[in-house]
């Protein structure tokens, strides 16, 4: 036997080796994600949307299906129509659809179910959030040190306790280095309306907010502060295209990362339960540069704050209690 026929034996041992340690090793996956809002919202869904293509295009042995604008009531047909077409991995990208995934969670243990802002586990369903808490404490800093009026909204979505950390993270980067200042919080009732965003925008506005900060899934918000001439903080995706002068910078998101541990642990057998809360040490969370209107020594200032938290030698605290 020559000395290539011998590697190529080698090779070929390795590899079935491999196989049989490794149960998903060579195997295709699919992975199917199901969003409450439209996947074109420039928000929660279009992130998720967009790093989902993104790692199916990265890994060849990774398919991807979704569905969009998934009303709550409807999640379990489309969940039991993903896993029929060989989905092993559900992304279902709405608190909402929790109690769904844990009707269906025992009739399918061979499946990994994924919800977003959560505590509860079984043995095959987790949780994962990103804490962009930590870049809203930040732009509260910001925010309470430019603001003229001493008057500053946030729009929300609903009152539950992963909103009530990023606002009290927020209000309490304010307090820091300006208690003077007033942060009124206004919730729309629902993850996507942007006529309704825009609504209350203007409403805080009105009341003589000169920033406004959204966590709700769209830019409207932000889109609002720039017809208005005041300035914003957008959520997830860049707001600066859609508000030149008004957008300041933005927590973004970026999904990439985790779900791609999240998938490869299903694929090659390591994957746990749990908890995935991952912020700007993980890169789930970053802050998008700061806007020409930040004066230079600010800029300084703040971009410190985001390494000292990003390397962990500051802790942003939740804070459950409402401060507004």
């Amino acid at each position: 036997m020559s000395r290539f026929s011998r590697l190529l034996l080698v090779t070929l041992m390795i590899v079935g080796l491999a196989g049989a340690i490794l149960p998903g090793f060579g195997q295709q996956v699919t992975v199917a994600a199901i969003f409450i809002g439209p996947i074109g919202d420039y928000g929660w869904s279009y992130v998720a949307h967009r790093d989902l293509t993104y790692l199916a295009e990265k890994h060849d042995w990774l398919d991807y299906l979704h569905a969009e604008a998934v009303p709550f009531p409807e999640a379990e047909g489309v969940i039991r129509d993903s896993i029929d077409k060989g989905a092993t991995i559900i992304f279902a990208h709405s608190f909402g659809y929790k109690g769904t995934l844990f009707m269906l969670a025992e009739e399918f243990p061979h499946v990994k179910f994924h919800y977003p802002g959560g505590f509860e586990t079984m043995a095959n369903v987790a949780t994962y959030y990103w804490n962009e808490y930590e870049v809203r404490f930040v732009t509260g800093v910001l925010s309470g040190m430019m603001t003229q009026t001493n008057v500053l909204g946030f729009v929300g979505a609903h009152p539950i306790l992963r909103l009530a950390w990023g606002i009290n993270a927020y209000i309490l980067g304010v307090q820091q280095v300006n208690p003077d200042a007033e942060v009124r919080v206004i919730f729309s009732g629902a993850w996507y309306d942007p006529p309704r965003e825009k609504e209350i925008a203007h409403s805080l506005i009105d009341l003589g907010a000169d920033f406004i900060t959204y966590h709700t899934d769209s830019p409207a918000a932000g889109i609002a502060a720039e017809g208005r001439g005041v300035y914003a903080f957008g959520k997830a995706l860049a707001l600066r295209p859609f508000a030149p002068e008004a957008a300041v910078t933005t927590a973004l998101l970026n999904w990439t990362s985790l779900f791609e541990h999240l998938i490869k642990g299903v694929r090659d057998g390591t994957w746990e339960t749990g908890v995935f809360d991952w912020g700007l040490a993980e890169g789930t969370v970053d802050m998008a540069p700061l806007g020409d209107m930040v004066p230079p020594e600010l800029r300084a200032w703040i971009e410190h704050l985001v390494l000292l938290i990003r390397e962990g030698y500051l802790v942003v605290p939740r804070i459950d209690d409402p401060l507004w």
